[in-house]
């Protein structure tokens, strides 16, 4: 796949998938879902078991290609290294724009100085022009353009799209991609943005200012944040943003939105009947997308450090363990992935209880099979089902399984606990009596005693010993390799 890049057509990408050793029918399949280079280097991994379902090794075998042709990408020295100018230069009054131009027939149009004014772009933006990365954040480059332009006169013709788009493009190089003209993505997306807010403007909708006032993009955000949007009017907005195809979806306005929104959305989630998953997914569909599952999580949930939690709650599992088993010394290890993995499979061994309801699948199960059929299953609560591979990268990956698979986004186990905890809170279901593992990580990892759940003796048995031993802990601890 080396020679795949952001710039690369649709066909370019199929005869690399090709030379990369792939079949036929996978490189046709990329090809009709128009995968080109910019899709195929921003791609998630659940377009990608969505594309080749129930082919789960090859997928990871793109997974980390992928992975390392974008590294590799990211690597290069660009070509379209370019220098921004500072804002004091950038960012020039009316008279002194006026000044620097020699107008041919004694006057300049207010909305030609698109053709030779940059935007003051924000910080990141303006890292990623400068190494030729922009394709990293394309959509926020494309929203700070629109609000620039929209505050400093608008473009309306398709001609004054292409002049505003060739001399971005000769500023930054990096934002072209293949065809005879370069900077017609660039032109394309921007107008798609300049309409979206032009309609939203139109429509009077609260949390949009009048962007004719010539603002920077900073008072601008800071106007959106000041101004109240309702729930229903944040939720019609995420549902038109995710009817888009997932490159084309403007992710920093949905987190926006689901942030704003949070406190009246979790007030309704709250009266909603217990385990009524479907019609939460329904009302709220942003929360099926593991991505915003996880962020819906962080508000819920304040968690100080994680990985010291999670590095505490190791040594004491260990220490707690090697008690139980008579043996004080016990082992220290410094806590690579599997090795967390088998002790909080030994603590959910250890906290079984018995049922007299319904027998459910363990809350987490562990395989080594490099090809796993995996389906939904809608009569169980969430589970989480961990593959160990043999593969330094990438050595854990994880699937929470309800009705419908979500993969995790980490492959870290602490990440693809917090992906499976993550379902439990944004969707407001209670621990089943069997999975006394997920209350023991509520209340010592997460350290969260505001969902109450119901503990076990062998629990409570465990508990006594593990509390004994964070007693005699101290906050920090020494980690040795065994041997």
């Amino acid at each position: 796949m080396e020679a795949i890049t952001s710039h690369s057509s649709c066909e370019e990408v199929r005869e690399a998938l090709l030379k990369s050793g792939f079949s036929e029918t996978t490189a046709d399949l990329f090809y009709e879902n128009e995968v080109d280079g910019m899709s195929i280097l921003n791609i998630k991994d659940q377009d990608l078991f969505l594309m080749l379902p129930n082919k789960i090794g090859l997928v990871r075998k793109l997974i980390v290609m992928i992975d390392e042709r974008k590294a590799q990408v990211a690597a290069l020295p660009s070509s379209s290294v370019v220098k921004l100018e500072s804002p004091s230069s950038s960012s020039l009054s009316e008279n002194e724009l006026e000044q620097e131009q020699v107008p041919e027939q004694g006057h300049v149009q207010e909305h030609e100085r698109h053709d030779t004014a940059v935007p003051n772009y924000s910080d990141r933006i303006k890292t990623l022009l400068e190494n030729g990365r922009i394709i990293e954040d394309f959509d926020k480059f494309i929203e700070e353009t629109a609000y620039y332009v929209l505050s400093h006169g608008d473009i309306t013709s398709r001609r004054r799209y292409a002049e505003f788009g060739r001399h971005m493009y000769e500023q930054f190089p990096c934002i072209g991609f293949s065809g005879q003209q370069p900077w017609s993505f660039f032109c394309k997306k921007l107008s798609q943005k300049i309409r979206n807010l032009r309609w939203k403007r139109k429509k009077g909708l609260n949390g949009y200012p009048d962007f004719t006032s010539k603002k920077t993009r900073t008072e601008l955000h800071s106007t959106v944040r000041e101004i109240h949007m309702t729930l229903k009017q944040c939720t019609k907005l995420i549902a038109d943003e995710l009817r888009k195809p997932n490159v084309q979806q403007n992710r920093t306005l949905l987190k926006h939105l689901q942030k704003i929104s949070y406190k009246d959305r979790r007030q309704d989630i709250a009266q909603a009947e217990e385990g009524a998953v479907q019609d939460i997914l329904k009302k709220y569909p942003l929360l099926s997308d593991m991505e915003y599952i996880h962020l819906e999580f962080q508000m819920l949930v304040k968690v100080g450090d994680p990985a010291a939690s999670w590095t505490a709650l190791l040594v004491n599992l260990e220490k707690a363990m090697s008690m139980e088993r008579n043996n004080e010394e016990g082992s220290y290890v410094e806590y690579e992935e599997v090795h967390a993995l088998q002790l909080i499979v030994q603590l959910q061994s250890k906290l079984k209880t018995r049922s007299k309801g319904k027998k459910l699948p363990p809350a987490i199960s562990v395989t080594d099979a490099p090809t796993v059929q995996l389906s939904g299953d809608s009569n169980n609560p969430p589970r989480l089902l961990v593959i160990h591979q043999q593969d330094p990268v990438r050595p854990l990956s994880g699937f929470v399984i309800t009705d419908r698979i979500y993969i995790c986004k980490e492959n870290t186990l602490l990440g693809i606990l917090y992906d499976l905890l993550g379902c439990y809170y944004a969707w407001n279901l209670s621990f089943p009596v069997q999975y006394q593992v997920l209350g023991f990580l509520q209340s010592y990892l997460l350290k969260d005693g505001r969902k109450p759940f119901f503990k076990s003796s062998a629990y409570i048995k465990f508990q006594k010993t593990f509390e004994s031993v964070c007693d005699e802990s101290s906050e920090e601890y020494v980690l040795t390799k065994v041997g």
